[in-house]
């Protein structure tokens, strides 16, 4: 029954949208939607497995902005297209991995860590930068990742479909994923059974990371512009798809799929807002309700399991 509540939630809130607003179900408007959430759920793909683990990485929308300029600069420079997305991804791993030595072999409390990692990724792509944006030299080609599209459907969504599938089989059906929910579930027995917890902890920040690193030249790719602004307050709306989709902020529960559909159920909300004329301070104030009752279901399912 909780894994259904957020497709079930999804489908309500579309039938509702597609009766109060006529363009809500035009071609043009879903994939305008697709294309926007894209990009989050690509970063929420690399978090659901930090969530899993037990872990949380407030420094994801650091580590897209710093990724977007790092991989524009690569352009400017001559790079082909591909390799300034290596650049931009590769970026985002290192950024993770500074994340996974810090939670996974300090054992320092993740929370803490990626806190302060966000302001001193955010403060060091400004220094580099000194607060401006890269646009000269940043080839058009790059654009296609963002508004090209395939059999009608936009690119960014193409991107994210393997990604996704690759992380949910890698779950379900490897022994890395069964590691991850036994290090969320109960990380002292799983240190016991021989698992190797650290490295688990430093593979999942890493992962979160270079999926931050993409989601970031996608980002840059919708602009043409190295920003570093960019993926401002993208943690907080990563962090709410995760939990809406039914991960435990505890560890030991989530599903790829299920951000997945968080992060649509985010995308739609705001889009049908917009269609309606809601104020976006409206909506915000919606989607943070959602979050705490999400979250306070959740806590009264684990009370009721004791």
């Amino acid at each position: 029954m909780r894994r259904l509540l957020p497709y079930a939630g999804l489908i309500l809130v579309c039938l509702a949208l597609a009766m109060a607003a006529d363009r809500f179900l035009t071609a043009d408007n879903l994939a305008d939607v697709a294309r926007r959430v894209s990009v989050i759920n690509v970063v929420a793909v690399g978090m659901t497995f930090v969530v899993i683990t037990g872990g949380i990485d407030l420094s994801v929308g650091s580590a897209v902005g710093l990724a977007g300029v790092a991989g524009t600069w690569a352009l400017t420079r001559g790079a082909p297209v591909g390799v300034g997305v290596v650049v931009g991804v590769l970026t985002g791993a290192a950024c993770g991995l500074l994340n996974g030595v810090l939670v996974g072999a300090l054992r320092l409390p993740p929370f803490i860590v990626t806190l302060g990692t966000m302001g001193a990724l955010r403060g060091l792509v400004l220094y580099l930068t000194d607060g401006q944006t890269i646009t000269e030299g940043v080839p058009r080609a790059l654009g296609a990742l963002s508004d090209a599209r395939i059999a009608g459907v936009p690119m960014p969504v193409w991107l994210l479909l393997p990604l996704a599938l690759a992380a949910h089989l890698v779950l379900s059906g490897t022994r890395f994923g069964r590691y991850c929910y036994a290090q969320g579930g109960n990380p002292q027995a799983a240190f016991l059974a021989g698992i190797p917890t650290r490295r688990i902890v430093a593979s999942v920040y890493v992962l979160s990371g270079a999926c931050a690193g993409l989601a970031g030249m996608m980002d840059a790719a919708r602009i043409l512009t190295g920003n570093p602004t960019a993926g401002q307050e993208y943690e907080l709306r990563v962090i709410a798809a995760v939990v809406i989709g039914g991960a435990s902020l505890s560890g030991g529960v989530g599903t790829v799929a299920g951000a997945t559909i968080g992060a649509l159920l985010m995308a739609v909300l705001e889009n049908g807002g917009n269609l309606l004329g809601i104020s976006p301070f409206v909506q915000r104030m919606v989607i943070g309700a959602l979050i705490v009752a999400v979250v306070a279901i959740d806590k009264m399912r684990q009370g009721g399991e004791r």
